[in-house]
């Protein structure tokens, strides 16, 4: 009787032992770790299923519903998994900050499409066309970051000099000058890297009509107004530069 029941408590406990084997395990943000290229394989896809239609909405400037929002950070979840495992790759930084641009975290958003650009030469696929494509993106979506948190800085200014702290107004205008530097300068990567791109020569045209210099932006939306006359955001880009 005794050996009967330790030989079912050896059966038990290796079960018990495979199953817990075979349960994700959980790593920083409840992300889970994975163990092998299979697993960042399943993950990459099922990471693709959550998030392409979603940034495919966004692209087109259709609404990104609660719903959306949702499967997107489950997806970014996924997204993290796969850095943790291979942190030098660009397409998982890449899409990791795209979500995180959707769902209006700014500064983590700049934080990974800034990785995606440096791991441009680290990348293990790094020769391969489509990676240097993925920089290109990366650096035209950092330069619309850096708009946006300029933008937002002169409102801080602004909202500083009305309550009489001139010393945190000028704080703020230093720092939205250096956003407007920093716009320019991925623009003009995102332009010297693939000249014919409608939407690069778009980026950096607004970049240009931000700081003033309305002639250089009126060349680049005419430009990509050349490329792509029909598409909506060449037509709104026109509009900004109409008499």
């Amino acid at each position: 009787m005794k050996n009967w029941l330790i030989a079912v408590g050896v059966v038990v406990g290796l079960g018990a032992v495979m199953f817990l084997s075979d349960r994700p395990v959980k790593g920083p943000g409840d992300t889970d770790i994975l163990r092998s290229p299979n697993d960042y394989q399943n993950t990459m896809n099922q990471a693709k299923i959550l998030a392409l239609p979603i940034l495919q909405k966004a692209q087109n400037g259709e609404e990104v519903s609660k719903a959306d929002q949702d499967k997107l950070r489950q997806a970014l979840k996924l997204f993290e998994s796969m850095n943790n495992y291979e942190p030098r790759r660009v397409d998982t930084q890449f899409g990791a900050g795209r979500i995180l641009m959707i769902l209006g975290e700014k500064e983590r958003a700049v934080e990974k499409l800034q990785q995606a650009v440096n791991d441009r030469d680290t990348d293990p696929n790094a020769k391969e066309p489509g990676v240097q494509q993925t920089v290109f993106e990366a650096e035209a979506r950092l330069s619309e970051l850096m708009l946006d948190l300029a933008a937002e800085e002169i409102a801080n200014s602004n909202s500083f000099s009305q309550s009489g702290d001139k010393v945190g107004a000028e704080a703020a205008k230093k720092k939205s000058e250096l956003y407007y530097q920093k716009a320019l300068d991925y623009a003009n990567a995102a332009v010297a890297a693939v000249p014919n791109s409608y939407l690069y020569l778009v980026d950096r045209g607004n970049v240009y009509l931000a700081v003033g210099k309305k002639d250089l932006a009126k060349k680049d939306f005419e430009a990509a107004n050349a490329l792509a006359p029909g598409d909506p955001r060449v037509k709104m880009a026109m509009k900004l530069i109409e008499p």
